[in-house]
């Protein structure tokens, strides 16, 4: 037996059917409908940024050049990639989105330049992130833990100064 499967991607794409090939008889799957559900997922920073980290860190693991002078980067230290992804998933709600950058000390961040703001969080690897805060009325850097209070906290932050800008 064969079911149709209907899924529409964002970005206003018409739906696509795929088929799937099942062993499982007509009438079970009639009458079990109420058990399978098909869920929605949400659109959010998270699951937009996320391809991009993957393919920034894929990239800069074949040790391409990361800058002007063509210097090559040593691979993207694994933990720094787990860190970002992981602060990635605390980006729920935050309208205004960064660029993944590869940095020379073998580490990933985010970079926000928006309206006279620049934001850059390096993540090092070692459950730390390095940030620098830059605007007209604020100049602050610092580093910190990456717990979940430390992390909801800079993100409240962050989404408060872009918000204001």
């Amino acid at each position: 037996m064969t079911v149709n499967c209907a899924f529409a991607w964002t970005y206003n794409i018409k739906p696509i059917l795929y088929e799937v090939n099942t062993f499982f008889e007509k009438n079970f799957i009639k009458s079990n409908t109420d058990n399978y559900r098909l869920i929605e997922v949400e659109s959010t920073s998270r699951t937009i940024l996320s391809p991009e980290i993957d393919a920034v860190f894929e990239e800069c693991q074949k040790a391409v050049g990361v800058d002007d002078a063509k210097v090559k980067s040593e691979s993207i230290l694994y933990s720094s990639y787990l860190n970002m992804k992981e602060f990635a998933f605390y980006l729920k709600n935050l309208n205004v989105l960064p660029n993944v950058i590869p940095f020379k000390n073998d580490c990933l961040g985010f970079e926000w330049n928006y309206n006279n703001i620049s934001i850059v969080i390096v993540f090092c690897g070692n459950n730390k992130y390095i940030y620098s805060i830059i605007t007209d009325t604020i100049n602050d850097y610092g580093e910190n833990y990456q717990t979940e209070i430390n992390q909801l906290n800079f993100i409240n932050r962050i989404s408060g100064i872009l918000k204001s800008a």
